[in-house]
């Protein structure tokens, strides 16, 4: 395995612990083991089993960092990644965690799916100052990188865009490196009713299928709920968030009950991947009024069960769901509350959403082993050309 025979590279995907980081940094790794063997990758990598287990790859080598807090991980990035990263003599740096290094030995290439980067303040209002304090920091350290780095990677042409202008002076390349749907949401046939949808009498239902973050803008679901009380009493909203998730999301889940929401707003709580088809497949609507997105892999997953999708009239969100969607003003609940009543009263506007479905999901839907077999070959352009 002498690195004249192989291109060596090293990933760094150690600060992608949860959700949709998590699901990324997995997938391309696996997928750049199974597909790119000649590839000689050392993967830099949280203290987490799944992500341990890349390690049974021949041609993959695992460095993890522990579970320490913030402070430990600044300390490591500073300090003992560029030392781990000079030691590995890559011929690239792929850094999937919205930047790279600073003075990197090599090469780099840095994927960009954190849309608070590169999306304005009004977009992050429930942020806290906290949350606010950390991303300014992570864009700190994405521009210092940019310097040394020859691709950026964006996950749509809208976040492509929104980048370049963020960030004018980069030099560099911006590729194409979109999200893909987990295979494990499919399903043959027509799956039964999930049981929460069988408690409820009311006929409409919507299904929101996310963690708790402060951008998916949860609020406006209870605000539009609580003020059109009457207009939607025959409709019902699922949550799948948990009080652990974020300090606000306890405080969201309080404040249904306080209101006395809990028959119109039902929080089912976080779902097993099996789960996700019943729902998809038996609600009349996704309800999304998210305020920022890289690439929801949620858009996609509901085309592929042909289910309507309600969401946010905003750049991104029109980028990939086309004429799937109605689309409302996220910061209004007058107006979610508009397109909830539209799609369920006018069946010929609901027809026409399904029917877009699967054209749509066609154009978008690409495995994780051609994306990253397409972003290889960006570097290996680079480095022989």
């Amino acid at each position: 395995m002498g690195r004249k025979s192989k291109m060596r590279i090293v990933v760094l995907a150690h600060a992608l612990t949860t959700a949709g980081g998590r699901s990324v940094g997995l997938n391309i790794l696996a997928s750049l083991a199974r597909v790119k063997p000649a590839l000689d990758i050392l993967a830099v990598v949280p203290d987490d089993a799944e992500y341990q287990g890349l390690a049974e790859w021949a041609n993959v080598q695992v460095e993890t960092f522990g579970s320490g807090g913030r402070i430990q991980r600044l300390l490591f990035d500073r300090f003992e990644l560029p030392n781990l990263v000079q030691d590995a003599r890559p011929d690239w740096v792929l850094g999937l965690g919205n930047f790279g290094l600073r003075n990197p030995p090599s090469r780099q290439a840095i994927l960009l799916h954190k849309a608070q980067l590169v999306y304005p303040v009004k977009n992050r209002p429930f942020e806290s100052s906290k949350e606010r304090f950390v991303n300014a920091l992570i864009r700190r350290n994405l521009a210092n990188s940019l310097a040394s780095t020859q691709i950026v990677f964006c996950q749509t042409d809208v976040m492509r865009s929104r980048f370049s202008s963020a960030f004018p002076s980069f030099l560099g390349m911006t590729r194409l490196m979109p999200n893909a749907v987990s295979e494990k949401v499919a399903v043959s046939g027509h799956p039964a009713a999930p049981i929460e949808f069988t408690q409820t009498k009311r006929k409409t239902k919507l299904f929101s299928l996310t963690r708790y973050y402060p951008h998916k803008n949860l609020e406006m679901i209870v605000e539009c709920f609580d003020r059109d009380r009457e207009r939607l009493a025959d409709v019902a909203c699922f949550l799948t968030i948990s009080p652990d998730q974020h300090p606000k999301a306890e405080a969201l889940l309080q404040r249904i009950q306080d209101l006395d929401l809990g028959d119109a707003i039902i929080n089912v709580g976080p779902l097993e991947q099996s789960r996700l088809p019943a729902f998809f497949y038996n609600a009349d609507s996704v309800l999304l009024p998210t305020l920022l997105e890289s690439f929801s892999g949620t858009y996609l997953e509901a085309m592929s069960f042909n289910c309507p999708i309600l969401t946010s009239d905003l750049d991104f969100a029109r980028e990939l769901c086309g004429e799937t969607a109605l689309y409302f003003d996220p910061w209004d609940p007058r107006a979610m509350c508009t397109a909830i009543l539209e799609l369920k009263s006018k069946e010929s506007v609901r027809a026409k959403l399904i029917s877009a479905c699967e054209p749509r999901r066609s154009q978008h839907h690409q495995s994780w082993d051609k994306i990253t077999n397409d972003a290889v070959a960006s570097l290996l352009k680079i480095q022989q050309g």
